[in-house]
């Protein structure tokens, strides 16, 4: 499946420049690294450095007094497919760019909200982060309904604004390095901007052998290159190439809980807004779908949204034959109850080394399961199918409390509520459906609470 990628640079008005490649030629680099992600578009800009060769309409060249950035994108089109889309997008007057990885899934309301405020030139939802931007600043953060890598030059101001979204689900990785400040949508393509093939962090992959979690923190397993935190943001300027990320986004808390008999309205009005926003696509779309409930609720609810249009919609499913915990019979009812096309997908044991490699070249950093293995197959049919936008219900099992290490957050609260009984009954649950052992899952929890 394809995404979106974004690279850039920032140079400190302290910074001397030394040998080395070229401006253009360091963000070519990056932005090979980010290539594999995305195949419709790209675009790049530099402020302030010496023209190396003509301007193009892919490629823009600006004079610059003190700034020295350089911002490129490889763009996925989903919304407004023309080249009036094109990033790095700029303000009518040219004081602000930006470059965006992800989708902002309440564009449309945004827009009519900005309307008396901006003209648009375009129905693509990078213009309304813009407007956004315009009207509101940085406050427009908490506002944006999406998931999101931003990187935004303000000219008037000197300063790149960097954020990533609540849940991170957009990657966002930096390294500030002699007065020279790099990121990008992958590790790699920063340490292509360093010219290094990077240093693994001991600590890190220690932690990643011990407990399986590589991305608890805003550390990554290079020692060079870190990660903007989920719901951060980190502003730039020329006299500070590096910044502490400061939380635009933190998880709403509530003293008051609805009563059981709402919840069910509650969640059925929450996926039914979800889903609709997500739908809105110019390019073509489908799902995930394995049997299980969440990617099930998922497929049904688009149904009942899409009405006539549900024939053109298609849903995959990895088929696991022989093993007694496939799902592909459940999968395939539930998209012919939805009225939508099914497509199974299979994992061809000859191909399976070859799959792997490149699944750990596209990963960037280890992974702990081979369960995104099916996830891999199933991305990669779909966009052999020409599906540019999948709808995916990754993460219902960590709201619901679905894996053991997440459960066991409930003891805590049972226990606090002298609810004994309550809780002794869920370990026991715990310890006989748990796919990890309990001392591990525990340890682990253990460790994060102790974390800065």
């Amino acid at each position: 499946m394809k995404v979106c990628g974004i690279v850039g640079f920032i140079e400190g008005s302290s910074f001397v420049p030394s040998e080395g490649p070229s401006p253009y030629e360091r963000l070519a680099a990056m932005s090979h690294e980010v290539q594999h992600r995305v195949p419709d578009d790209w675009g790049m800009c530099f402020l302030g450095f010496e023209r190396e060769f003509d301007p193009s309409k892919q490629i823009l060249w600006r004079p610059g007094d003190r700034v020295r950035i350089a911002l490129g994108h490889r763009r996925l089109s989903i919304i407004d497919l023309s080249e009036n889309g094109r990033q790095p997008m700029w303000n009518p007057e040219g004081t602000v760019a930006i470059i965006f990885n992800g989708e902002i899934y309440n564009h449309v309301e945004l827009r009519e909200e900005l309307r008396n405020h901006w003209r648009f030139r375009t129905s693509s939802g990078t213009e309304v982060l813009l407007a956004a931007y315009e009207r509101w600043g940085v406050e427009m953060l908490p506002l944006l309904d999406g998931i999101f890598g931003i990187a935004l030059w303000d000219g008037d101001l000197g300063r790149l604004l960097l954020a990533r979204d609540p849940m991170g689900v957009k990657p966002l990785y930096f390294s500030a390095s002699t007065g020279r400040f790099l990121f990008g949508s992958e590790p790699r393509a920063v340490l292509a901007g360093l010219g290094t093939r990077g240093h693994a962090d001991p600590i890190r992959l220690a932690e990643f052998l011990i407990f399986g979690i590589t991305d608890h923190d805003g550390g990554t397993c290079y020692e060079e290159v870190f990660q903007l935190p989920e719901g951060h943001r980190m502003e730039v300027t020329l006299d500070a190439v590096s910044s502490i990320p400061d939380p635009f986004w933190k998880p709403p808390v509530s003293e008051q809980f609805p009563s059981d008999d709402h919840v069910p309205d509650l969640l059925r009005a929450a996926i039914d807004q979800a889903v609709s926003r997500h739908l809105r696509s110019h390019a073509p779309l489908g799902s995930c779908l394995s049997g299980g409930l969440d990617s099930s609720a998922l497929v049904m609810t688009a149904s009942q949204l899409l009405g006539r249009k549900t024939g053109d919609y298609t849903t995959l499913t990895i088929v696991n034959p022989g093993f007694p915990e496939d799902e592909s019979e459940a999968a395939q009812a539930t998209a012919q109850a939805a009225g939508m096309k099914w497509v199974p997908v299979h994992a061809d044991i000859s191909t399976l080394a070859d799959d792997l490699e490149r699944m750990a070249a596209a990963m960037g950093e280890p992974y702990s399961t081979l369960s995104m293995f099916a996830h891999y197959k199933v991305m990669e049919r779909a966009g052999s199918l020409g599906l540019k936008v999948m709808l995916d219900a990754q993460g219902g099992d960590e709201v619901y409390l679905g894996y053991p290490r997440l459960a066991q957050r409930i003891l805590p609260e049972y226990l606090g509520q002298g609810r004994f009984f309550k809780a002794l009954s869920e370990w026991i649950d715990l310890k006989r459906n748990a796919s990890l052992p309990l001392w591990s899952t525990v340890a682990g929890n253990l460790f994060l609470e102790v974390q800065p």
